[in-house]
């Protein structure tokens, strides 16, 4: 009677070199749910961090129901209410949007890819300011670390605002489309920038335009010394800018309806008085 044993060590030699790719496969399945889990325990670390610093500079945000999920490709934060309280201009301010999910690429911890459903409301405690928001998409896109963005876009569509700023009495716009773009440029502390409108109706301006036709209008150009560090209040923030030097330089801008055509260049700075 042979003997199997030579067979079979021929047999287990001929299949030999699938052991490695083998081997690979099994350390992902068993190690990647564990990277994976890792990731997202410390992105939920630095929401609750940030929070916290936000909320010692009095202003609040909270996340009821927060879930993390995403698995396997990307870390995912959702809630069903994102609320915001704090300070603007001093006057208390209330903010909320009905849901909130922000993405995160697994390997790309510096991109951030936020959805946001309807509505936004914000009110203060004087009902001054009251406005609510309405749209059929938004998406906001954050490239870089908090207090050192390198870019940020925000798109939304079918776009309506409505309310009271000030004594500026009723607000009343809507818009077919809405970009606005904000990049790192070539200088320290300088962020090129472009905002868009198409399809829009502002009765405001429409009126003063003497037209009630569609309003698109684009501007564009370079903010100098933009710098969020140190700065607790839009107040404090605007004083840091001026006391840099800063300015904006226009590089684009224009507005048509209808036969209307504005058509502008220029600079802006701010006095002492802001």
């Amino acid at each position: 009677m042979q003997s199997k044993g030579p067979k079979t060590k021929q047999r287990l030699t001929a299949y030999s070199w699938l052991l490695p790719p083998v081997a690979v496969v099994m350390a992902v399945a068993i190690g990647w749910p564990a990277f994976w889990y890792v990731k997202s325990r410390e992105t939920a670390a630095a929401v609750t961090a940030w929070m916290t610093h936000e909320a010692q500079l009095g202003r609040a945000w909270s996340c009821p129901s927060q879930k993390i999920g995403g698995f396997p490709f990307s870390v995912e934060i959702s809630c069903a209410t994102l609320l915001f309280q704090g300070e603007i201009l001093g006057k208390t301010l209330t903010g909320t949007v009905r849901g909130f999910r922000a993405i995160s690429p697994l390997l790309r911890t510096g991109n951030v890819l936020a959805q946001v459903d309807p509505p936004f409301a914000a009110k203060t405690s004087d009902s001054t300011f009251d406005i609510t928001m309405q749209w059929g998409g938004l998406f906001l896109n954050l490239e870089g670390q908090p207090g050192a963005l390198d870019r940020l876009s925000l798109s939304g569509n079918q776009v309506r605002l409505q309310g009271k700023v000030g004594g500026t009495g009723a607000v009343d716009g809507a818009s077919g489309d809405v970009n606005v773009v904000l990049a790192r440029g070539r200088h320290d502390h300088a962020y090129d920038f472009m905002v868009s409108v198409n399809q829009g109706s502002i009765p405001a301006l429409n009126s003063l335009l003497d037209t009630q036709l569609p309003i698109d209008m684009q501007v564009g150009g370079t903010i100098s010394q933009v710098d969020l560090r140190g700065a607790e209040t839009l107040q404090d923030f605007l004083e840091n800018w001026r006391a840099a030097n800063g300015h904006v330089d226009l590089t684009t801008g224009w507005l048509t309806s209808g036969q209307i055509i504005f058509d502008g260049k220029g600079g802006l700075d701010l006095d002492g008085q802001h």
